[in-house]
């Protein structure tokens, strides 16, 4: 009868550090190629849509992306590609608050997947918000812009 015996621990420093050398170098690998193939399969959200403006806000959706656990929005003044990161989101929509009036923004959004790996951002969507609208004292009898 034969007997399976474990195999034998390694004998020298030098053999315990080139088995820790391999190993590390077989994980990395691993690691790495995983992370390489989320980022790849992480595609930008499209559809990206202002679907209501006023003179201080601007409502932002986009199409939802599968796999996607939040979208981040960032905004630059129109004509500046400085764009600086406004929040995050679980959904499909942004509220943009707190703008001046008659002024243009340019927005993009990404989304990013639970290992926290962001994708590539949407295509830059220019949006202009309204005039500050006239002041009147008599409702019902003042022109409408």
């Amino acid at each position: 009868m034969s007997t399976c015996l474990p195999p034998a621990p390694p004998s020298s420093r030098a053999e315990f550090t080139t088995i820790k050398s391999m190993l590390d170098r077989l994980t990395s690998a691993n690691v790495q190629s995983r992370a390489a193939s989320s980022t790849t399969n992480l595609a930008a959200p499209s559809d990206v849509v202002v679907n209501d403006i006023s003179d201080t806000g601007a409502a932002i959706a986009w199409k939802p992306l599968a796999g996607a656990q939040t979208y981040t929005v960032y905004r630059a003044t129109s004509g500046n590609n400085n764009f600086a990161r406004l929040g995050s989101v679980s959904g499909p929509s942004f509220g943009d608050m707190g703008l001046r009036p008659a002024t243009s923004y340019a927005y993009k959004v990404t989304a990013t997947v639970d290992s926290g790996t962001e994708g590539p951002s949407s295509p830059v969507l220019t949006a202009t918000t309204r005039p500050v609208p006239p002041r009147c004292d008599h409702p019902g009898t003042c022109p409408v812009p």
